[in-house]
């Protein structure tokens, strides 16, 4: 890289009236700085971007316990500053819509709200109801019929639309059950040209698409893509946030988003 700069960049410079000898050191000492920070961040990458897919008993039994995962940190910390920010009423009704093992819906209700978490998946709430007291956890996905229309003031569904076949579907069914002017928010793994890149050149992008795993994610967004698809099923977005890591690796992207007045199939 040294030769790179010295030999193509420095004669360009040479050309001009400024002292070629200086410029000779800048560019060799431009070309092992660059060397040495791309080497430090490929580093710091791969320190960083250590997924766990593993599906052995000490995983399963944290999960069955109620823990949280890795991501719930960052995670709970951006959907209580939304929520804090929205000045929810103390009667406001909430959904955690997809609340696995109920750790976040636990948190909600620890900071004063009433909430409700619905999970299509037998497993995450069982494990739900069992640590979980005083909570209504239910076996539901968000196009279940005992669902309620308009019954909601603010859905969270955090780290759930990667996983959905058809995230159309998804989020009309997040507007049917949202009262007018209700709050949607909405966490997914974040996906832009830098973290992508860097994903390759580490090496990470088979773990970070998760094939070898059953019910893994199957939608990758960016941050155009889920502002699209946002506003085809008739949400106006407030704000997107990106979350965990500097901003352009960052690990999940939080859109908060509210319900327009028209339905979605009229916006279509």
């Amino acid at each position: 890289m040294s030769y790179f700069f010295t030999k193509l960049i420095y004669p360009h410079f040479a050309k001009s009236n400024w002292c070629s000898l200086g410029y000779k050191y800048i560019s060799t000492a431009v070309a092992n700085f660059t060397l040495i920070l791309f080497n430090s961040v490929l580093y710091i990458l791969q320190k960083l971007s250590q997924y766990r897919y593993n599906s052995d008993m000490n995983s399963e039994q944290e999960y069955n316990l109620g823990h949280a995962s890795e991501s719930h940190d960052y995670l709970t910390r951006g959907l209580k500053n939304n929520m804090e920010a929205l000045a929810l009423k103390e009667n406001a009704k909430i959904l955690d819509l997809g609340c696995g093992n109920g750790f976040v819906t636990q948190q909600v209700a620890n900071w004063g709200y009433e909430v409700m978490g619905v999970d299509p998946h037998p497993v995450a709430i069982e494990a739900a109801q069992k640590n979980y007291k005083g909570i209504n956890f239910e076996l539901k996905d968000s196009s279940d019929k005992n669902l309620k229309k308009a019954s909601f003031d603010f859905i969270y569904a955090l780290e759930v639309i990667e996983h959905v076949y058809d995230p159309f579907r998804f989020l009309s069914d997040c507007h049917n059950l949202l009262r007018p002017g209700g709050m949607l928010l909405l966490s997914t793994p974040f996906h832009g040209y830098w973290k992508n890149l860097a994903l390759a050149v580490t090496g990470k992008m088979d773990a970070h698409f998760t094939v070898l795993i059953n019910n893994g994610h199957i939608k990758f967004f960016s941050i155009p893509t889920i502002e699209k698809i946002l506003v085809h099923e008739s949400f106006s977005i407030k704000k997107i946030d990106r979350l965990g890591r500097i901003p352009f690796l960052a690990k999940s992207m939080m859109v908060l988003a509210q319900k327009e007045s028209l339905a979605p199939s009229q916006n279509s």
